[in-house]
């Protein structure tokens, strides 16, 4: 198909489109009504965080008597161990299973030597259970830590602490990405339909007049064509009933 062909072909379909209007019209109401109420069915999301820190024990000169310090004192370790036991993949199945929420566990990604921090964010359907989410990964943080310091027979006082420097964070209302994809999906796909009926009743409409204007309505508007009527009569449809001969109750007059 030609450049001008194509021209043609939307110039036709855009005329079409402004001769319907009001159909073109009531097509994009229910498309948009159709979208909005999608839309709200898929369950919102809330968001909350906490920024966690790691901190050294104070120490004295020599040795730390803490692995964790003297294998890396920069912390990076730590956090490294921390991250590994709550960010499993079966953990994240296990809470999404549980609770329907998920999380993130992540290092802060900054480029200095020392990076004692880490983050948590949730997202739940409901502001309480992003919180309360939070709060247990906080205290979740602590205890495994704590935990894999005991079986490093590490002294209590020795211990490599867990700091919350923010949050958790007032939950925030969540555009979850399968609502707009959703949403959109319907909205396109209602605006190919309207579109696909409105050209395809344009076309057949117009072939139905192209018809009408070729096709005679009766046979004495063909020129030159023969003219006749037909005639019946009371008696000769009785003659029909009596004896069965069509040709008596019908006569054709050319």
């Amino acid at each position: 198909m030609g450049r001008g062909a194509e021209i043609m072909v939307f110039r036709s379909a855009a005329q079409a489109l402004l001769t319907r209007w009001y159909a073109a019209v009531a097509g994009l109401l229910l498309t948009a009504a159709a979208a909005c109420t999608v839309f709200s069915l898929v369950p919102p999301s809330y968001s909350s965080g906490a920024t966690e820190m790691f901190v050294q024990p104070r120490m004295g000169g020599g040795r730390s008597g803490n692995p964790l310090l003297d294998i890396d004192m920069t912390l990076n370790t730590t956090s490294s161990i921390v991250l590994q036991t709550l960010g499993t993949r079966e953990a994240i199945a296990d809470i999404k299973r549980s609770t329907g929420c998920s999380y993130k566990i992540e290092k802060s990604g900054s480029v200095i030597a020392v990076d004692p921090f880490i983050f948590i964010s949730t997202q739940c359907d409901t502001p309480g259970e992003s919180v309360a989410l939070v709060n247990y990964f906080v205290d979740r943080t602590a205890n495994v830590l704590a935990d894999y310091q005991r079986e490093l027979k590490v002294p209590q006082f020795r211990f490599i602490q867990v700091q919350t420097t923010v949050g958790p964070t007032r939950p925030l209302y969540v555009m979850v990405s399968r609502q707009t994809a959703v949403a959109g999906t319907v909205a396109l796909l209602g605006i190919v339909i309207t579109a696909a009926t409105i050209l395809l009743g344009e076309r057949w409409a117009r072939g139905r007049r192209e018809t009408g204007a070729l096709v005679p309505r009766t046979l004495d508007a063909i020129p030159g064509g023969p003219s006749f009527t037909v005639s019946a009569d009371s008696a000769a449809v009785d003659k029909v009933v009596s004896n069965g001969n069509h040709r008596d109750a019908l006569s054709l007059r050319w």
